[in-house]
């Protein structure tokens, strides 16, 4: 089938949106919204007020508003996600640097040893490189071309061994590239930098997995609060009566808050997250997999 619609103006997608049955109450202001965020990004939160999902006819009473509070919503939410993330993300290069560091040497990373036989396995279809060959092969690039002073002194002034040590490189790593090497070190390390954090190696590696997920998602201003996520922490574990049945974000927020407690032991986090909520009293928590009473759950006191 050949893709034949049109490109409308704001005025055109108004006019759409009024046939489908949503109320409009003040047109300019409908205007502008759609002009700065898009009618397709807007549309992803006008998906569940539709009565008819197939004709694209909206529940009744629906106004230009409750929708546009949840694309608020969310924005909200993904700011206070990544807040959270940030902290989690580097206190896990933290941990995998000094633990590595110091039970091995400063450039342990750079030892195959260490890893998982798949991971170092030369690859005949890509150049003859291992994933571990791949892997240090993009610390370098990034770190030579990065402009911060600690690599360009290191470079200037060292030739051996030829990348900087773990505290530095690990600086110039993404949350993805550290979840993936964790995942391919060896189990007696992973148990190790596991036991930091108080959970099992298992649960940690599938924990980051998912959360560096959730941090893209975050980062490119994807639609958090009401959607299906694909790739999903592990739930069996210690923690396993903390968690809901659901593919919704709200086992995501558990794994954040038990990683809160262990390196942010002060932190306020689930204090805005509450509040967040309630300052948005529109919000079906449902859709993020939450129950009603999620707040006075224990694990959330």
């Amino acid at each position: 089938m050949k893709f034949v619609k049109t490109a409308k103006s704001p005025e055109q997608l108004i006019s759409l949106l009024k046939s489908r049955g949503l109320q409009i109450n003040d047109e300019a202001r409908a205007k502008e919204t759609l002009q700065h965020i898009g009618y397709y990004r807007f549309s992803g939160y006008a998906y569940p007020f539709l009565a008819d999902k197939q004709k694209h006819i909206f529940q009744s009473g629906i106004c230009f508003l409750d929708i546009y509070d949840c694309y608020t919503f969310d924005r909200e939410f993904r700011l206070l996600l990544s807040d959270a993330l940030e902290r989690i993300e580097i206190a896990i290069r933290t941990a995998i640097s000094d633990y590595m560091s110091q039970h091995i040497n400063p450039h342990w990373f750079l030892e195959t040893q260490h890893f998982l036989p798949w991971y170092i396995q030369k690859n005949p279809n890509r150049n003859n490189l291992s994933k571990h060959d791949e892997f240090i092969k993009r610390i370098e690039d990034n770190t030579r071309r990065s402009s911060d002073i600690f690599f360009q002194h290191y470079y200037q002034k060292y030739t051996d061994p030829k990348l900087p040590p773990s505290w530095m490189t690990f600086e110039a790593l993404e949350f993805g590239a550290i979840s993936f090497l964790f995942s391919n070190l060896q189990n007696k390390y992973k148990t190790g930098i596991a036991q930091k954090f108080g959970i099992s190696r298992r649960d940690l590696k599938s924990w980051l997995h998912s959360l560096s997920n959730l941090r893209n998602l975050c980062a490119h201003h994807s639609r958090v609060w009401n959607r299906q996520l694909a790739i999903l922490p592990d739930t069996s574990g210690k923690y396993k009566n903390y968690f809901y049945q659901t593919n919704k974000v709200a086992n995501f927020l558990v794994v954040i808050q038990i990683f809160l407690n262990q390196i942010a032991p002060q932190s306020t986090w689930k204090h805005k997250l509450q509040q967040l909520i309630n300052d948005h009293p529109s919000i079906k928590i449902q859709y993020m997999g939450l129950p009603p009473n999620w707040s006075s759950q224990a694990h959330w006191q």
